[in-house]
C-alpha cells in the first residue's frame, strides 16, 4: 500500500507513553497525523525513537537538574523487522524502523520511528536517537539528517514512496 503524503518530524505527541516529544512541535504535529487519521486523509508520520525520551526537570535548590525518562518502546510500538543504512558523516549508520498505528474516527495513520541505538553502530551514532535535542549542534544537524535521509529510505524499504513530503 502507497501513502500519498508522508509528514516528518523531529517530535511527534501521540500519547504520554510513547516519549518522543518535548512540548509544542510535538503535539503540533501529533495533532496533525490524528486530524489526517480523523478525516481518513492518506498520511504516513515519520520521526526518530528517543530510547531516553525528554527530560523532566527537577528543582533542588532553586536549580535545575536534567532526568532523563526512557520507555519501554519495544511493548509500544512494532518492529517493522527492517534495517536501512544510512551515510551520516562518512560513517553507515545501521538504523531500525518501528511502527506505531494511531487508530482515528474514520481510518488509521501509521508512525515510522528510526532507531539507531543498535549494538553495531558507535556509541556516536547510537546517541542520534538516545535522547531528544540532544545539546550539541553536531548531533542535532546528525539527527535532521538522519530524519530527511533516513525518513525517505524507510519509506522506500517499507514500500511506502510518498507523493509529497511535509
Amino acid at each position: 500500500m502507497t501513502r500519498s503524503a508522508a509528514y516528518f518530524s523531529m517530535e511527534i505527541g501521540l500519547k504520554p507513553e510513547i516519549k518522543s516529544y518535548s512540548g509544542g512541535l510535538g503535539v503540533l504535529a501529533g495533532d496533525t497525523l490524528k486530524a489526517a487519521a480523523d478525516q481518513d486523509l492518506d498520511f504516513t508520520g515519520v520521526t526518530l525513537l528517543y530510547r531516553g525520551g525528554y527530560f523532566k526537570q527537577v528543582l533542588e535548590n532553586g536549580y535545575q537538574r536534567e532526568e532523563y525518562d526512557g520507555w519501554d518502546y519495544a511493548e509500544l510500538l512494532e518492529d517493522t523487522g527492517q534495517v536501512i543504512e544510512v551515510e551520516i558523516n562518512g560513517e553507515a549508520v545501521k538504523t531500525k524502523i518501528w511502527k506505531y498505528t494511531y487508530c482515528g474516527e474514520k481510518s488509521s495513520v501509521d508512525i515510522y520511528f528510526l532507531d539507531t541505538g543498535l549494538e553495531e553502530n558507535s556509541d556516536k551514532a547510537k546517541g542520534y536517537t538516545h535522547q531528544l535535542y540532544d545539546s550539541g549542534d553536531e548531533t542535532r544537524l546528525c539527527q535532521e539528517a538522519l530524519l530527511g535521509i533516513g525518513g525517505y529510505k524507510a519509506l522506500k524499504a517499507l514500500d511506502l514512496v510518498p507523493i509529497i513530503i511535509i
